[in-house]
């Protein structure tokens, strides 16, 4: 199942969090219990994957409780500062025992931070 959320506008420079929920393919919450594996990736607006998104700090983790289908993706404002201002695709994928379950996608359009003297 593909499903999007609303577009984001955020800034450079300021920590992320971005609040989702994932629902099965009855439209129910999906249960992020035992057995489910969630990935996400993120692509610039050149349409390449971000580099060092995991080591430059981003998570992503179900809320409590993991029945709720919830899930807060934080990237901190020290790795969104190298994000040239545009618009990216982030997605999130889940597996169900391996096998994809499900896709949430949506674009965040990125501003300047008018505050930096530059960009990395």
């Amino acid at each position: 199942m593909l499903t999007h959320h609303d577009d984001l506008e955020l800034a450079a420079g300021d920590e992320w969090a971005i609040a989702g929920l994932l629902l099965d393919e009855e439209g129910n919450a999906l249960d992020l219990t035992a057995g489910v594996q969630l990935g996400w990736t993120m692509r610039g607006p050149d349409g390449k994957t971000i580099p060092g998104l995991i080591d430059g700090g981003a998570t992503l983790e179900p809320s409590e409780p993991t029945t709720s289908g919830e899930i807060v993706i934080v990237l901190p404002g020290s790795l969104t500062k190298t994000f040239p201002p545009g618009r990216y695709t982030d997605a999130v994928r889940s597996w169900v025992g391996g096998v994809p379950a499900l896709m949430w996608v949506g674009q965040i359009l990125v501003a300047c931070d008018p505050f930096a003297s530059e960009l990395p």
